[in-house]
């Protein structure tokens, strides 16, 4: 289990986020235009893998075994080097246009001012120590791009981001539970995710067909998303029937995509020139909502004995999210 815990979870965790925003950030520079449908595209391939890696991995089980199956899927991930490694910046691509004659003199020109700028003497009241102090942060503030943090719609965007993608990633980890506990049998469940996923595929061709055709704006598709899953989930807990809750499970699975697909875009176009450090830092902010779900998780199902109050905490975060 401690072996298991370091690789899977920590390292694989960790490389699953170094990857990331090198990943949105070449699609970022790839995409002028049609970053949606471009996206949509991806996230149809991505859906599709995800629908088949379970068949493969029980045939797999089958026959060569739980270590066997270890090994090729370990042999699976070994693809992200070479993935890593087509991530070549788009300026290597991009032709040379010769500069004017014109262009070049204001750019001698402005070099020149730049070379006769003269320090201008500051004053400074506090100790040596505490200016040593504070220019160190400011040095970290400006690697890291800490001032993001100061401007509101970064703050807003960042934590409706968070909180939207750690309610669905929450949600879809904990539906087969829900399932189990409601007393429906295993092939009543199978057929019930079997429903969802294939509603989020046909969601996300959906998308990238309606994309391909109508600019739509990211942040728009993914407020739309958050919103009526809300309203979806709401209507998942008031029904118990079996046929009402395959309906609710395929609208909320044709829902998802609303939100996996535009989330990265979200942010490409809102700080188009900053978007490395902006993704970035919404990752880690994402991680830490992500811890303190667990616990508020925990508490609303040792407290009420229901797991359905665990879906209404979920679906908070996306109305949060929606305002």
């Amino acid at each position: 289990m401690l072996n298991l815990g370091n690789t899977r979870a920590f390292l694989a965790g960790m490389g699953f986020g170094l990857m990331m925003p090198a990943v949105f950030t070449a699609f970022n520079r790839y995409f002028d235009t049609r970053r949606n449908a471009a996206m949509a595209m991806a996230q149809v391939l991505v859906a599709a893998l995800n629908i088949s890696f379970p068949f493969l991995a029980t045939l797999s089980m089958d026959t060569f075994g739980f270590r066997g199956t270890v090994a090729l899927i370990s042999a699976y991930g070994l693809h992200c080097f070479p993935a890593m490694l087509s991530l070549q910046p788009v300026e290597w691509y991009m032709k040379k246009e010769p500069l004017d004659a014109n262009s070049q003199m204001y750019q001698l020109s402005g070099n020149n001012l730049e070379e006769n700028k003269e320090p201008v003497p500051t004053l400074c009241t506090s100790t040596r120590r505490d200016r040593k102090l504070l220019d160190a942060w400011k040095s970290v503030e400006k690697a890291l791009d800490l001032g993001l943090f100061k401007q509101p719609s970064f703050v807003n965007i960042v934590l409706g981001l968070s909180l939207s993608m750690t309610s669905d990633l929450a949600f879809i980890s904990i539906f087969p539970l829900l399932l189990t506990t409601a007393g429906f049998s295993t092939d009543e469940l199978t057929l019930v995710m079997t429903t969802y996923f294939t509603a989020d595929l046909i969601s996300r061709i959906f998308v990238f067909l309606l994309t391909s055709r109508i600019d739509i704006s990211s942040r728009k598709l993914f407020l739309f998303g958050a919103l009526f899953s809300a309203i979806f989930r709401i209507l998942y807990v008031v029904g118990d029937s079996f046929w009402w809750i395959v309906v609710i499970s395929a609208v909320l699975g044709f829902l998802r995509s609303f939100i996996q697909i535009p989330l990265p875009l979200v942010v490409a176009e809102a700080f188009p020139t900053r978007f490395v450090t902006a993704f970035s830092l919404y990752m880690v902010v994402c991680g830490c909502v992500a811890l303190s779900f667990g616990p508020l998780m925990s508490f609303a199902k040792q407290t009420t004995g229901r797991l359905d109050m665990v879906v209404h905490l979920l679906t908070l975060a996306h109305i949060l999210c929606a305002v």
